[in-house]
């Protein structure tokens, strides 16, 4: 189904105003999008916003997600292109993890924090992709000025949420820089607040690498010994990493082993469906998609996901069984793994993603911040909801400095 709404010309949001008569077209799906015009706008953007990865993950989002897409126009001409997912949270999701050490007083508000955040609502409308790191839900004409981008992407959202029945009480906008002033004043100027998240860890692949040999020549002695290690106790329990794999037959044992992963991470938005891999590696192929299977004796116990958008690749989805990662550490060797999948992609720079923040540090991965943008659909609790969301426990990964050239 596709709506067309009217044109927007003067349209309020919170204290900001449209300067401009916009013309907004929404689509439940990507197949349904204006092509042309959403391709001219994305050709620059994130992987993430590209139709044919949009097309594989629509088919493969976990039940009760779904994805949305709006084209706003100006004088007839395309200005803005959006993705957004909706859903609607569970009490599991709610969790938001507890501490490893957590005392009583944490563990009430913790509690409290959770009914609270379920009393203001469960709907969520995000713009970005909730299954990777990163700004990967817009992509704006190259005319349109810094300061005119956020107030155009907040009314993309509302547009969303009042115009065709995409009912959110939060509205969320992710990734954005910790550092970048224009969306933060821009956002913030049409009711978003800033939401702190943990770092999303990113490393940098040097060129002169080719293989393995020469990362691990790269490290100070402590860190290389501590990568052989790895290896050798894989070696050790019989385990042994493979590339290529068949995904269409492995698919079903690998989405178990990703379902163990997500069903124990502290924020949960849901397992992606048993033929996720397959749908993503035909859209992508081989120069731009590659997944490493650690097994013994045949049977996969964990892999690895990399993908490659121009010079970085996203470390996508893991998964492992968590009984042969106690026996020796398949984790770790799936993350190894990416560090080669990406030199052998061309990248040189690796988005990990912010889970398991201290063995990411230890390879060499550093932290960079990000910021979510919350909007609650009432003003009246939009404050009640800034306090509660900024609350939040994070997590700091560690100070590490694996690199010879690097000086602790």
């Amino acid at each position: 189904m596709k709506h067309e709404c009217m044109t927007l010309g003067g349209w309020c949001l919170c204290r900001a105003t449209v300067p401009q008569a916009f013309e907004a077209t929404f689509a439940e799906g990507i197949a349904q999008v204006d092509s042309r015009a959403w391709d001219r706008l994305v050709q620059n953007a994130s992987l993430f916003m590209q139709r044919r990865v949009l097309a594989a993950m629509e088919q493969t989002l976990p039940v009760g997600m779904r994805h949305g897409y709006v084209i706003l126009r100006r004088d007839g001409r395309p200005v803005l292109a959006a993705a957004f997912q909706h859903f609607q949270v569970s009490d599991e999701q709610l969790e938001l993890g507890a501490a490893e050490a957590e005392s009583a007083l944490e563990a009430m508000v913790r509690r409290v924090r959770k009914a609270l955040l379920g009393a203001l609502g469960r709907n969520v409308l995000v713009c970005g992709d909730l299954f990777t790191c990163g700004p990967h839900g817009w992509a704006f004409a190259p005319e349109i000025a810094e300061d005119e981008r956020w107030p155009l992407l907040a009314h993309a959202v509302q547009v969303l949420h009042r115009r065709t029945g995409w009912r959110g009480d939060f509205l969320v906008i992710k990734d954005l820089p910790e550092d970048d002033g224009t969306a933060r004043t821009g956002l913030g100027a049409t009711g978003f607040f800033r939401v702190p998240t943990e770092p999303t860890m990113v490393f940098d692949c040097d060129p002169a690498w080719h293989d393995i040999d020469d990362y691990l020549a790269a490290l100070k002695a402590k860190y290389r010994k501590a990568a052989r290690l790895v290896f050798q106790q894989l070696d050790a329990a019989g385990m042994e990493r493979v590339h290529p794999v068949d995904l269409d037959a492995l698919s079903p044992a690998l989405n178990q082993l990703y379902a163990q992963v997500e069903r124990r991470a502290d924020v949960r938005f849901g397992v992606l469906a048993a033929d996720h891999l397959p749908r993503l590696a035909e859209a992508l192929g081989p120069d731009q998609f590659r997944c490493t299977v650690i097994q013994r004796a045949g049977t996969p116990l964990g892999f690895s996901s990399t993908l490659r958008d121009g010079e970085t690749a996203i470390a996508h989805i893991v998964g492992f069984d968590y009984a042969a990662n106690a026996e020796a550490p398949v984790y770790l060797g799936l993350l190894y793994s990416i560090i080669v999948d990406a030199m052998t992609l061309g990248c040189t720079r690796i988005v990990f993603g912010r889970t398991a923040l201290e063995p990411k540090a230890r390879l060499g991965a550093r932290p960079e911040a990000m910021r979510a943008y919350v909007r609650h659909r009432n003003p009246a609790l939009n404050g009640i909801a800034r306090l509660l969301l900024n609350f939040v426990p994070q997590h700091q990964p560690p100070a590490r400095h694996p690199f010879a050239r690097e000086s602790e």
